[in-house]
């Protein structure tokens, strides 16, 4: 079989079509490149495949290197081979500082390949890692750099650290400059965005942080123009959204590997992939009849996801318990959910006691709340002064909370909906800065559609990604609480 380069961003694989046939029958990794609008299209084997005449053969972007490699390493001619290795192998040597020794490791098995994941546990630092790459290719390198990330809030973190430890400061965006940083959903809407600018091929490095949120077709497209791009590299806590599994290539194309597509055509595979190991987790299952009234709820085919989530928390019946608890809970906990109107509901409706504010983290910034009434808006720095001073003891927050706090306060979390890695994990991740964290679990006496199904995948997710730590499971009953 025979590897060809095109356009500097994709592999052309060649070969025996039966062998392709076999290989790439059940799934959709191969690309087909139009010669006519010179772009690559999604293609499925049926209708890429079975043209098995066709002399063009199968199309990878070159994150799928090292599958190529070691996958078809046998059969490959030697020109095929030393073509591959440009993109997999790397020697860049330098001795990085402000690190921890086996933090330093790390980073070294990362920068062994050009392109690579990096996918560690909240905590572990990654932030810090990021900066002293940036510093490392702009300043000791001098070489084009862009830093992408999904939200602003990401975004403001990174270019935070870089300016406090290096000095380094980033406009939004400088068609001039060596080293961009942008939040990449945003700026792909915004009129900054010129695919006409020669910028694009002098990109050498892209280094992608919650990598999981930064693909989509769209942003495929803008990292296609950069025609010269050499090394690559993502972060992430979920690289693989689903179940937070490595992503890494064994038999050929699994689950794993197919769902993550995307982010291997551009950043390869894992190569440092920490679960944790060190943390004190206490797991309390509540068993409570607070669902009882709604064992008739039913996630029908024409049904809403969002909607039956809220018909089950916005229950009164749940809602006089849910008061219950998280009143006898609060101080340090925090209770995320993606459904901001359920959230605004509890604020006005039934989480309205007068002892203690409550802060609610949503697109809008951190807002807060007492006995029922919006107060006003605050930054982070304020809520972390509240959170320490034991005045706000109650955090709620959408899907702009996930990633958006660090208060080494909390150490509580009530998880109510999610079954996705990226979502539950990193939800955890706000309450697991100190290592020692409670985790509850409210469980219905009756089977209750969606909620049900959630909770059980939830705690095998849970179980799995924290299996190397120390879990400690209680339960307790719903009238401790005085739900009766």
């Amino acid at each position: 079989m025979h590897i060809t380069l095109l356009n500097n961003q994709l592999l052309r694989l060649e070969g025996d079509a039966g062998i392709l046939k076999r290989d790439f029958e059940y799934q959709d990794t191969a690309r087909q490149f139009n010669y006519r609008t010179r772009r690559l299209e999604m293609v499925t084997y049926t209708d890429h495949l079975y043209e098995a005449r066709d002399p063009k053969g199968v199309f990878f972007h070159v994150g799928f290197a090292p599958y190529l490699y070691y996958h078809y390493g046998n059969v490959l001619d030697d020109e095929s081979k030393k073509l591959l290795e440009k993109y997999i192998t790397s020697d860049i040597k330098y001795e990085f500082t402000d690190l921890r020794d086996y933090q330093i490791e790390d980073v070294k098995q990362l920068l062994s390949f050009k392109r690579g994941v990096f996918s560690v546990y909240t905590g572990y630092g990654k932030t810090q890692i990021i900066a002293q790459l940036i510093y490392y290719v702009t300043k000791v390198r001098n070489e084009s750099l862009l830093i992408i990330t999904p939200n602003s809030k990401s975004l403001e973190e990174i270019k935070s650290r870089v300016k406090k430890l290096y000095g380094i400061e980033s406009d939004y965006f400088n068609y001039n400059s060596n080293y961009n940083a942008i939040n990449i959903n945003g700026f792909l809407r915004s009129g900054a965005y010129d695919k006409k600018d020669p910028y694009w091929e002098s990109v050498k490095w892209v280094i992608a942080d919650e990598c999981e949120y930064c693909l989509t077709d769209k942003s495929y497209e803008m990292l296609d123009l950069c025609k010269n791009l050499e090394y690559a590299y993502a972060f992430s806590g979920t690289a693989d959204k689903s179940s937070a599994d490595r992503i890494v290539m064994r038999n050929g194309m699994t689950d794993v590997v197919k769902r993550n597509k995307l982010l291997i055509g551009i950043f390869g595979f894992s190569l440092v992939y920490k679960k944790p190991d060190d943390f004190n987790i206490d797991i309390i299952d509540i068993r409570t009849s607070m669902f009882n009234d709604l064992s008739e709820v039913r996630m029908t085919d024409d049904a809403v996801y969002s909607e039956v989530v809220k018909q089950i928390f916005i229950n009164d019946r749940f809602c006089r318990g849910f008061r219950r608890i998280v009143e006898k809970e609060k101080g340090g906990i925090y209770i995320p959910l993606e459904r901001l109107e359920v959230i605004y509901y509890w604020l006005e409706n039934v989480l309205t006691w007068s002892d203690g504010l409550i802060a609610n983290i949503c697109g809008e910034g951190i807002q807060l709340w007492s006995e029922g009434k919006r107060l006003e808006l605050i930054d982070l720095d304020q809520l972390k002064e509240l959170v320490h001073d034991h005045k706000v003891e109650v955090i709620l927050g959408t899907r702009s909370s996930f990633r958006a706090i660090d208060l080494p306060e909390l150490n509580k979390i009530i998880l109510l909906a999610s079954q996705m890695a990226s979502s539950v994990l990193q939800q955890i991740g706000r309450v697991a800065r100190g290592r020692k964290f409670q985790i509850f679990n409210l469980i219905p006496t009756c089977y209750v559609s969606c909620y049900t199904n959630d909770l059980r995948k939830r705690n095998k997710l849970i179980e799995n990604y924290y299996s190397n730590c120390n879990i400690r499971r209680f339960r307790r009953n719903e009238t401790e609480y005085g739900i009766f």
